[in-house]
């Protein structure tokens, strides 16, 4: 069913999200369900904190009822940057300010590394993509030099974070030690291995993996999530549909649409390195993101096809 839902609304969402208003309500639905969901633990006694492994300042994170602090900080990430995108676009100005004001408090309570990472990529992107240049030339020269140099400078802060975060080495060990075990199935390798993590055992959906892969791994990686769930064949699925996003985006002339759905691809495709959120329905960060991307492409389309009927008259 998760799949089936990804899949939908990954393929076949251009038209969902009809305009800013519309994403505008939808970052202020997701608000006040972690307002909601805050107040419901309060009223049931739920633990409203994780423990945060390495956390930057402090030991816990803020998780606002939503079982995990990663799931808000994903929640409030995503919401904050459809807020952003609004900006001066609708008619909820003053109150997008406070919204935005929240979102990233949340982000911050949430001592969530992986949303700090995309809130960071946020704010470069954002800082990069609207510097003002004499000639168009000169600012893609300076935007490819910069993405270059924020690649390599990613992918050695990755390798830094790899080698020396126990965190992270743990998710890591959960993807060797799965591959160690099914890597030579050819059968759950191609299309899962659904009877092993959802059998009835009374254990949850990662208490039975790691019950039989190890528990000196977790199953964060989305990466795993994938091979446990549709096989390399889900995986395969998941690579069609961000080629024709990005394949999309590239033919996009340069405007609002391109900045915003790029900005969104990049976010998406980084957390897939530390958490599952682009391959789960969890938290509303994936679903959320790929209605963005695909608003940001059919509402392109729709532009396009305009101009070309208005040229044609």
């Amino acid at each position: 069913m998760t799949t089936i839902v990804i899949a939908t609304v990954s393929i076949l969402s251009k038209n969902l999200l009809r305009n800013y208003t519309i994403i505008n309500v939808a970052c202020m639905a997701i608000l006040t369900a972690i307002i909601f969901t805050t107040m419901l633990s309060l009223v049931t006694h739920t633990s409203l904190t994780n423990i945060a492994v390495e956390g930057i300042g402090s030991s816990f994170g803020f998780n606002g009822g939503l079982q995990h602090k990663n799931y808000l900080g994903e929640d409030a990430l995503i919401s904050f940057i459809g807020l952003y995108f609004c900006k001066g676009k609708t008619k909820y100005k003053k109150i997008n300010k406070i919204l935005m004001l929240i979102s990233i408090l949340l982000v911050i309570f949430s001592n969530s590394r992986e949303c700090y990472i995309g809130l960071g990529i946020f704010v470069l992107y954002e800082l990069i993509y609207n510097l003002r240049f004499v000639s168009k030339t000169q600012k893609n020269i300076f935007v490819l030099l910069s993405g270059l140099i924020v690649v390599v400078m990613g992918l050695l802060l990755f390798r830094h974070i790899s080698n020396n975060s126990g965190s992270y080495g743990i998710r890591i060990q959960g993807l060797i030690n799965y591959l160690n075990i099914y890597g030579n199935n050819r059968f759950v390798m191609l299309f899962g291995n659904a009877p092993m993590a959802w059998r009835n055992s009374g254990l949850s959906y990662e208490e039975n993996i790691r019950s039989v892969t190890g528990w000196n791994g977790t199953v964060e990686l989305a990466l795993l999530n994938i091979l446990v769930k549709n096989g390399l064949i889900g995986l395969l699925g998941y690579i069609i549909i961000f080629f024709n996003y990005i394949k999309g985006y590239v033919k996009m002339h340069s405007c609002k649409d391109k900045e915003y759905g790029v900005l969104i691809i990049i976010i998406m495709l980084t957390s897939t390195l530390v958490q599952s959120g682009v391959v789960g329905i969890q938290s509303i960060f994936g679903i959320f993101g790929y209605l963005l991307i695909s608003h940001f492409l059919g509402d392109n389309d729709e532009k396009r096809q305009a101009s070309i009927f208005n040229n044609s008259l």
